[in-house]
């Protein structure tokens, strides 16, 4: 995977639909790490799923549940969550 500009305006980067009720802007990566904005509509939920990249997350308003390695968690605006790859 190649390596995503230094620089990105999220006002210019597009929502992608990820799967119903849930889109994403991609604002950066490169072959370890990827920012991405995440928008879930009430109610959504995503699909279990795993990638080589690492993920640190803000939950940027409401209450986000998630799981991971088996241990599930309710957060609210503020908190954040990592995922080691893979």
């Amino acid at each position: 995977m190649k390596t995503s500009k230094n620089f990105m305006q999220t006002s210019a980067t597009e929502w992608e639909v990820v799967e119903p009720g849930i889109k994403r802007k991609i604002l950066g990566y490169d072959e370890s790490l990827m920012l991405v904005q995440v928008f879930f509509q009430k109610g959504s939920i995503g699909v279990e799923h795993q990638h080589h990249h690492s993920q640190s997350t803000l939950v940027g308003a409401g209450v986000f549940e998630i799981t991971i390695d088996g241990v599930t968690q309710k957060l609210v605006k503020g908190d954040s969550f990592y995922v080691p790859p893979n």
